[in-house]
């Protein structure tokens, strides 16, 4: 699996949970791991990334908007994935929040 670079522009998916959801919206407890999983969204489709997770929710977040917020983005293959990819970083609540509200749904959760 060859690192692909991963450009300011690029989407990146997130996984959310429905209990990371309140009024519609993903909630910042989505975006606090200091090495949050994420896919690389030019190598895989919304479908790809919640195979297996038929409960989550997709949203999507700019590459370029976690750097400016002084996190770490990097493609992270793995056997299982090649997509996968890592926004690393130390996320305050502040940054968390930031993510969170700039997270543009692919694929909604399912309604329980």
């Amino acid at each position: 699996m060859q690192v692909q670079e991963i450009a300011d522009a690029d989407d990146l998916y997130r996984r959310i949970h429905p209990l990371q959801v309140r009024d519609g919206r993903p909630t910042s407890a989505a975006f606090t791991d200091p090495e949050l999983s994420v896919d690389l969204a030019k190598l895989t489709t919304p479908q790809q990334s919640l195979s297996d997770y038929a409960s989550h929710g997709l949203a999507s977040i700019i590459a370029g908007h976690a750097r400016s917020l002084g996190q770490e983005v990097f493609h992270n293959p793995v056997e299982s994935n090649p997509a996968h990819a890592l926004v690393k970083g130390k996320k305050t609540p502040s940054i968390a929040k930031s993510l969170a509200r700039s997270a543009k749904w692919e694929v909604l959760p399912p309604i329980s």
